[in-house]
């Protein structure tokens, strides 16, 4: 629960908060990304919730409450650590990762992307 950004079975991108009454608000990328590299950002500003991929916003969405389910279990990068339960790791490589104390904007998104791209043949 909490945070959760991932990829599903059919290859799209999925940006997930759990509020309090353990409920899924999310948004999902249109395109798929199957063998190639991306750069995602997933953000919550108050109740407000976006994703980006490669520099391009995906969506908003507004959450329905400010509240977030936490849960006081360790940080998982590339996989999904259910309450405590069984880790299920994604068959991704995750090459940079970034956790921030706040949202960024999207200039500070584009930016980021811009300076890393790249490395990935993303040009």
């Amino acid at each position: 629960y909490g945070w959760n950004l991932n990829t599903n079975g059919s290859n799209t991108i999925s940006w997930n908060i759990y509020n309090l009454n353990s409920a899924a608000e999310f948004i999902t990328t249109s395109g798929t990304y199957l063998n190639q590299w991306v750069h995602v950002v997933g953000y919550k500003n108050g109740t407000t919730m976006g994703l980006y991929v490669n520099g391009i916003s995906q969506g908003t969405a507004t959450l329905s409450t400010n509240s977030v389910y936490y849960v006081s279990y360790n940080c998982t990068i590339g996989g999904y650590h259910p309450c405590g339960g069984t880790t299920y790791y994604m068959a991704v490589r995750t090459s940079i990762a970034r956790i921030y104390t706040r949202a960024l904007s999207a200039t500070e998104v584009l930016q980021n992307y811009n300076a890393t791209k790249s490395r990935f043949n993303l040009d």
